[in-house]
């Protein structure tokens, strides 16, 4: 359970959706998520993930230098193989009052982050390395800030547990900024994304 309970600390900071104001059909079936709108759309889930459930909130956040709050309402889906080695999360949350941008991720666990258009939408695309508890990571996600008040952002990410690779000793700065990596680990870091494409795909 390492890597979901660090997921679950790590992604309060990171938001997708729920609106009241029309009915949504969000469900998994045979290990695809249907969502009817806010976005309208299927995603694909590797069949050695497992569907664990999902869960809908919402979350008071205060704004910044303001006495003044609002609510994120979020719902999530959970995918993870037997062991946890592999998880993929889903969620799509709703702001009340504001909106979304997204702009290129910066940071010291970033491999790289730029935008990509996957059937006729644009998405950001982030690859980008954590270390729980010395459990090392690679992860890759897209997200999308979607409805006509830019008040709703889609986020899926896929994780991967790379900590018994030959070429790693669990420390972030291995793998980031990409223009650091070898030829070793560039390759595996290609195959990682192949292999998240297929293991969380929109179709």
């Amino acid at each position: 359970m390492y890597i979901f309970k660090f997921l679950l600390l790590m992604i309060v900071s990171i938001f997708c959706f729920s609106c009241a104001s029309m009915q949504i059909d969000r469900h998994v079936e045979g290990n695809i998520l249907y969502s009817s709108a806010m976005p309208k759309i299927n995603i694909k889930i590797g069949s050695e993930l497992i569907f664990q459930g999902d869960q809908k909130e919402s979350t008071e956040q205060a704004f910044i230098n303001s006495g003044d709050s609002t609510y994120h309402d979020t719902s999530r889906f959970l995918f993870t193989d037997e062991l946890e080695d592999k998880i993929a999360l889903i969620q799509m949350t709703s702001i009340r009052r504001g909106y979304y941008l997204t702009k290129k991720k910066k940071g010291d666990n970033i491999i790289e982050s730029d935008y990509k258009t996957i059937l006729k939408q644009k998405y950001l695309e982030t690859v980008f390395v954590i270390n729980n508890n010395g459990q090392l990571c690679l992860a890759r996600s897209l997200e999308r800030v979607v409805g006509p008040s830019k008040n709703v952002l889609f986020y899926m990410v896929y994780f991967e547990n790379i900590s018994d690779e030959k070429y790693t000793n669990d420390s972030i700065s291995d793998w980031a900024p990409k223009l650091k990596l070898n030829e070793s680990q560039r390759n595996f870091l290609n195959n990682f994304i192949e292999r998240s494409m297929e293991e969380i795909e929109i179709f």
